[in-house]
């Protein structure tokens, strides 16, 4: 928002442009106050127009129409920052993988944008060598089960039933190890008593390891589940070997993670696309179609 701008008594115009209501906030950065829409991963294509008026009704800003794609296309062509470069094409490659996995028919792409020199230069871009994929998931005898929500962040949900928590035994939550506040997750619970803890987890943080344990009276681990967003991608990839397009999307959102640790300089010794080989990434060629 323009420094002229008060927040408060003015009226803010957040809408897409079918003119239906679109969900925002009002939040202070760096640069000042900002309206900030979340975009899911499919979404990117989305156009919002965004005003401000005053009580009156007089506008206060000019209308702005902008989307992800269409804000990534201006980066683009300014940007001198090779992983800054690399991380919106992969960002808006992992978008349009998802609008095909949502829709196989998908047009109108969020990499259309993408040049033949961008692809040029991303099928040209060293990622780091890739490890032998290591998983430490082991049996909870059907305690938790666990599954992602693809949006804005990318949240895991890990389930169990309060059947499963025996008298003087509670459900902890570890982030790395450590005891997270309640105040940091999501916890609810259904009728049937199936609990749900979700955690939303940034693009840099897929390497992060997210941990729902029963703990006895004395701290006593009896079943846990670890998991990250990394080692859930790569279950599913050798788990659905014949969806080729949910494959595609997971790898690609790996990728974009990796470049997101690199760009903001987050734990870059265990990047989130450490397993992916080569012959995993050539999976994406099939995807990124002239036509769109």
């Amino acid at each position: 928002l323009p420094d002229s701008v008060e927040v408060e008594g003015n009226v803010f115009s957040v809408k897409y442009t079918d003119g239906t209501d679109a969900p925002y906030s009002i939040v202070s950065t760096k640069n000042g106050m900002a309206v900030r829409h979340s975009v899911n991963s499919d979404k990117m294509t989305r156009e919002i127009v965004v005003q401000v008026f005053d009580a009156e009704g007089n506008p206060l800003t000019k209308a702005l129409t902008i989307s992800v794609r269409a804000y990534a296309q201006e980066l683009l062509a300014i940007t001198q920052n090779p992983v800054e470069k690399a991380l919106i094409i992969r960002m808006l490659d992992y978008g349009a993988l998802a609008q095909l996995y949502v829709d196989p028919d998908a047009t109108d792409l969020a990499n259309s944008i993408v040049t033949d020199d961008l692809r040029k230069f991303i099928n040209d871009y060293e990622m780091a060598d890739p490890e032998a994929f290591q998983s430490n998931l082991t049996s909870t005898e059907g305690v938790f089960s666990a599954n992602l929500t693809l949006n804005e962040s990318i949240d895991m949900n890990i389930y169990t039933n309060i059947g499963h928590i025996g008298e003087g035994e509670e459900l902890v939550v570890m982030m790395d190890g450590q005891v997270l506040a309640e105040s940091r997750y999501q916890k609810t619970m259904a009728a049937n008593g199936d609990i749900c803890i979700r955690y939303s987890f940034n693009a840099d943080t897929m390497n992060k390891e997210l941990t729902v344990a029963i703990v006895d009276s004395d701290g006593n681990v009896r079943v846990r589940l670890p998991l990250s967003i990394r080692t859930y991608a790569h279950v599913c990839i050798n788990t659905y070997a014949d969806n080729a397009t949910l494959r595609a999307m997971l790898i690609a959102m790996l990728d974009y993670g990796a470049l997101a640790q690199l760009y903001a300089n987050t734990n870059t010794d265990d990047l989130a696309n450490c397993y992916v080989t080569a012959d995993l990434r050539s999976e994406l060629n099939d995807y990124f179609r002239p036509e769109n």
